[in-house]
């Protein structure tokens, strides 16, 4: 993920992790040397609100604030690339 939000961030792509049904201590370990913003869910809130079926689970929202992409299991770098590539050259919705 910090790979990606290193790479992305630049073209305007935000990254948010959410760690869930973790305790802050497990939180900072696992992020320990992640400058991504990072949230606590420790009862699913968030999670649940947005439908996560399991851990680890990746949501895209595209520019418009809509889902892009659902992503259950590991979300690597290639597997993230193919989502966010195509996304970075559409430009955004026009209002009308």
């Amino acid at each position: 993920i910090e790979r990606v939000w290193q790479k992305y961030r630049p073209a305007g792509v935000e990254v948010v992790g959410l760690q869930v049904e973790d305790t802050q201590a497990d939180a900072r370990r696992f992020l320990r040397g992640a400058t991504y913003p990072a949230a606590l869910d420790p009862q699913l809130l968030i999670a649940n609100r947005f439908k996560a079926k399991g851990t680890p689970y990746t949501i895209v929202i595209d520019k418009r604030g809509e889902i892009a992409a659902r992503i259950a299991g590991r979300a690597g770098e290639a597997r993230l690339a193919r989502v966010l590539d195509p996304a970075k050259r559409k430009p955004p919705a026009r209002l009308q």
